[in-house]
């Protein structure tokens, strides 16, 4: 997030109700404070919003880009499989008990370390290289 932006909800003056943020504020996901925010609209400064845990970073205008940049391409260059799976994984476990996450997990894992990815991974560390995926 830019330095000088600002963030803020405003559904409830819409007569809205931002659904995936109240269920993840439910589950502990985010801060209980978080509430006040979804009741007021009132917007928070970058700075507010990262300590919140709306945002993972506040950078400079200047530096923003550069790093969602890189950040995109540690991502591509990661197995797309495990990076799907990841995602999958997460999403899922905002919404089920830990025997169905494990189950899922363990599910992710037998199919991802099957793979031609998850070998490319294991050759490239004993060979002591930086390993290329399909």
């Amino acid at each position: 997030m830019k330095r000088n932006a600002v963030i803020a909800f405003v559904l409830a003056f819409a007569g809205g109700c931002l659904a995936s943020a109240v269920y993840g504020f439910l589950q502990g996901a985010w801060p209980f404070g978080l509430i006040e925010l979804f009741w007021t609209g009132d917007f928070v400064d970058a700075r507010e919003a990262e300590r919140l845990g709306l945002v993972n970073k506040v950078l400079p205008d200047a530096e923003l880009m550069p790093f969602v940049r890189g950040v995109a391409a540690k991502i591509a260059a990661a197995p797309a499989l495990s990076v799907r799976f990841i995602k999958r994984a997460v999403q899922q476990g905002m919404r089920s008990d830990l025997r169905s996450n494990l189950d899922l997990i363990s599910s992710h894992y037998a199919v991802v370390t099957a793979g031609a990815d998850h070998r490319e991974a294991v050759e490239a560390f004993i060979a002591k290289r930086k390993p290329v995926f399909e």
